[in-house]
């Protein structure tokens, strides 16, 4: 899907030869990917604190520690 916004925004800039037209790619990567992103982060920012409550946190926020690692297994609103 980055790799579309990104096709899409360079297209628009070829055409038209406006810089501006290159920040779609930025509002459209931001609303598409961004919260999803700091979730990750703050995750792992929690995992690796190793706190006693970690495990239940991350479960709180809908994470859960695999074979894979750290992945969202439940979408909670928060």
């Amino acid at each position: 899907m980055g790799g579309i916004f990104a096709g899409r925004a360079i297209s628009k800039f070829l055409d038209s030869g406006k810089k501006s037209d290159l920040n779609e790619y930025k509002k459209n990567w931001n609303e598409k990917f961004k919260k999803e992103f700091e979730k990750q982060l703050l995750a792992r920012k929690i995992l690796d604190r190793n706190s006693k409550t970690a495990k239940e946190t991350l479960k709180i926020m809908g994470f859960s520690l695999t074979d894979k690692g750290l992945e969202m297994t439940d979408e909670p609103v928060w």
